[in-house]
């Protein structure tokens, strides 16, 4: 009795065929060609963003910057210095200026939704941070011990 292994190896969390770790591999290749980051900010980066850029690329592992991101990387860091002076006029002003709601609450938020999104984009969240270590962790796993691994490979 055969068993139909191709259906079997979908429902294995976590395997790769050869033709993914393959698929896997070139992906890495092409994301190495690209140029490592200069740390040079931007001109155009105001005072608190120029040092938001620093000390963000400093949080971070210089690696997980390519020169190619600089433009969102600086977008990313403006967004947060423009969120850090509507929240410095909301707290100077008061959420009610005049009887009507403080135009710098809706500039907070709008700028905290993008900023949101361009972390996202740039993978410093601790939820892309976490998916980018898992699946660097997954190519380097020991799987020698793993029984169903074991019966997949052994039919390829």
């Amino acid at each position: 009795m055969k068993i139909k292994m191709a259906s079997f190896k979908k429902e294995v969390k976590g395997a790769y065929t050869k033709e993914d770790r393959h698929k896997r591999e070139l992906y890495k290749q092409g994301l190495d060609a690209y140029q490592n980051l200069e740390v040079k900010a931007p001109d155009w980066l105001g005072e608190l963003a120029t040092k938001i850029f620093y000390s963000t690329v400093e949080a971070n592992k210089k690696e997980n910057f390519k020169q190619l991101d600089v433009p969102v990387l600086a977008t990313f860091c403006a967004t947060y210095a423009n969120i850090i002076i509507a929240n410095q006029h909301l707290q100077k002003e008061g959420l009610v200026v005049d009887g009507k709601k403080n135009p710098y609450e809706r500039i907070q938020n709008e700028m905290t939704m993008q900023l949101q999104k361009l972390a996202k984009e740039l993978g410093i969240t601790p939820n892309s941070r976490a998916r980018i270590e898992m699946n660097k962790s997954k190519n380097h796993e020991d799987t020698s011990k793993d029984p169903f691994l074991k019966i997949v490979k052994s039919n390829e």
